[in-house]
């Protein structure tokens, strides 16, 4: 006859590996859920940094200028292509709105610019301009194993 004591060992061994799969399972979800939260962050934080860096005249046509925004975006992976950013400047005019520059840089096929329609991205009035940034890359999460897209766009 077994002791008290193995048939309680038995019934925590079960109960354990009843547990394990639920508790992985919620440890993972909230890792990835903690990866996607903080690319979405970077996205942001990229977006408004590039803004402020064409808002002080920085020519992203420019060798120099190209390696900035490649400085700017390493976290979100710009220079090895997991990212693209792009940056385009409109015009307001009295005839309606125009682009006047397009800059873009990272995995630009993979992820094209969507500003389509450029009166919807600011409400300006005739003679003002706008940047326009946006940023896109992968959410880095753990449980799929297509990345997720994590996008940002940022108007100044």
């Amino acid at each position: 006859m077994k002791s008290r004591r193995q048939k309680q060992r038995g019934s925590t061994l079960i109960e354990f590996v009843l547990v394990l799969p639920i508790g992985v399972a919620l440890l993972v979800g909230a890792c990835s859920m903690g990866v996607a939260c903080l690319r979405n962050l970077q996205a942001g934080q990229l977006a408004r940094d590039v803004l402020l860096l064409a808002d002080s005249g920085v020519d992203f046509g420019s060798p120099g200028g190209k390696q900035k925004l490649i400085e700017q975006g390493t976290s979100l992976g710009l220079e090895s292509g997991k990212a693209a950013v792009h940056l385009t400047r409109i015009v307001c005019e009295s005839t309606g709105y125009r682009i006047e520059q397009k800059h873009s840089i990272g995995d630009t096929a993979r992820w094209p610019s969507q500003l389509q329609d450029p009166s919807k991205a600011a409400d300006l009035k005739p003679g003002e301009t706008a940047w326009v940034a946006e940023v896109f890359g992968e959410s880095g999460t753990v449980t799929t194993l297509v990345p997720e897209t994590v996008k940002a766009r940022s108007v100044l």
